[in-house]
């Protein structure tokens, strides 16, 4: 868990003044670079045939936060006691939820809920969902891993972080 709080929302003049790829656009840049250098290691190697990962990231710019992810590990923004997703999950169970209420018997999710239907280095190109938000002084943005995205609910994270010290709410 990595938790980073808000100090300003203030716009960064030094990022304002360079002719820089947008934030987005580093973010989707650097997640398909680390895709392809993946995906040609597991072609390469037959022992790595198939590896994947999930990844979910930050980029803080001015007085904005903008998220990336692909796969299922959770990026939270917590903002006056409340707890928001930053990121979308990439999970049978998540497409399951997207189905017409028609459908939804018919493709019980089961036991293969939490299979991953997007991760980085499966194939040569991935598709990253990205979320751009406003910072605001006194924000905290939780970047969660595997280790603790499946053993803790949100609410279990907001009440870690806003009882805790930043510091040891990471320690927990």
């Amino acid at each position: 868990m990595v938790l980073l709080a808000g100090k300003s929302d203030e716009a960064d003049p030094a990022e304002q003044a360079n002719n820089l790829p947008s934030p987005i656009d580093r973010l989707l840049q650097s997640i398909q670079r680390a895709n392809q250098k993946i995906h040609a290691k597991s072609v390469a190697e037959a022992a790595l045939r198939g590896m994947g990962t999930t990844v979910s990231a930050l980029y803080v710019a001015g007085a904005s936060l903008y998220t990336a992810n692909v796969g299922d590990s959770p990026i939270y923004l917590l903002r006056n006691g409340q707890i928001e997703n930053l990121y979308t999950p990439h999970t049978l169970l998540h497409e399951y939820k997207k189905l017409p209420k028609s459908l939804e018997g018919r493709y019980p999710p089961g036991k293969l809920a939490h299979i991953l239907t997007r991760a980085v280095g499966i194939r040569s190109d991935v598709k990253v969902d990205t979320v751009e938000t406003p910072c605001f002084a006194g924000d905290i943005v939780v970047l969660c891993s595997d280790g603790l995205s499946g053993k803790l609910s949100r609410e279990e994270v907001r009440d870690m972080v806003y009882q805790n010290d930043l510091e040891t709410a990471c320690k927990k």
